[in-house]
């Protein structure tokens, strides 16, 4: 996992085990990322790398991820795992969503 400067294209922050089939969601000064090899969504601070929160899901997500409001929305399976696939919403601390 990788940030890049926009301007000047040098790396900002970097960490391992970031692989992800999906791209990486950047809103409210977080990183969004689904791990390819890991059933779980990493959520971290764009500016820095610090992982905030990682999801543990029951299948991986090779998903892009959406936000929406306090929502993330996105979904979950792989090409190679058709079984317990959806799409899964996760909010703070498990409250409504709201716009």
């Amino acid at each position: 996992m990788h940030a890049f400067d926009a301007a000047s294209g040098a790396v900002v922050w970097e960490d391992t085990k970031g692989q992800s089939f999906g791209p990486t969601t950047v809103a409210g000064g977080m990183t969004f990322n689904g791990l390819a090899l890991a059933a779980a969504v990493d959520v971290r601070d764009a500016a820095s790398g610090t992982l905030i929160r990682k999801i543990k899901l029951s299948i991986p997500c090779w998903s892009g991820i959406a936000t929406a409001g306090n929502a993330i929305v996105f979904g979950t399976g792989t090409s190679a795992q058709g079984t317990r696939s959806g799409i899964v919403a996760y909010t703070p601390d498990g409250r409504q969503p709201h716009p």
